[in-house]
């Protein structure tokens, strides 16, 4: 399994890594993997669930 950082995958969908924790947190966004139990522990996210969650988002049109 491929994991990136949360740098790595804010360089990849042009957004901040502040973004992506704070859709982490709302429950939104691809998951994630937690590496340890501490607050402060890194996050990482499975190549595989990113371009699942890209994929689920593609869209032909603005109109809902």
């Amino acid at each position: 399994m491929q994991l990136l950082t949360p740098a790595a995958l804010a360089d990849r969908w042009q957004i901040t890594v502040k973004k992506l924790a704070h859709d982490r947190v709302k429950g939104d966004g691809p998951a994630f993997v937690k590496l340890g139990r501490a607050k402060n522990s890194p996050v990482r996210y499975s190549l595989e669930h990113v371009e699942q969650f890209e994929l689920e988002r593609l869209r032909t049109s603005t109109a809902r």
